[in-house]
């Protein structure tokens, strides 16, 4: 398991990159799960952002760097 952090600006530290490997044995199959999950563009909201304001702004923030996704 790989779990990486990063400052992302003001003092804030986040988790950008988790791995996982795992092996499991199931009655008489064995699953593998291989799973990576990274994080990226951490930007500043001001204090006290309803959660509407942040809906518009991941939206915003999504069709303009994802033409076509709504």
């Amino acid at each position: 398991m790989v779990i990486e952090q990063a400052d992302v600006g003001g003092r804030q530290w986040r988790t950008v990159r988790f791995q996982m490997v795992m092996n499991a044995r199931v009655l008489l199959k064995t699953k593998s799960f291989d799973t990576t999950e990274e994080q990226t563009q951490f930007a500043p909201l001001p204090v006290g952002l309803g959660y509407r304001q942040a809906i518009q702004t991941l939206r915003g923030s999504a069709t303009a760097s994802a033409p076509g996704i709504r």
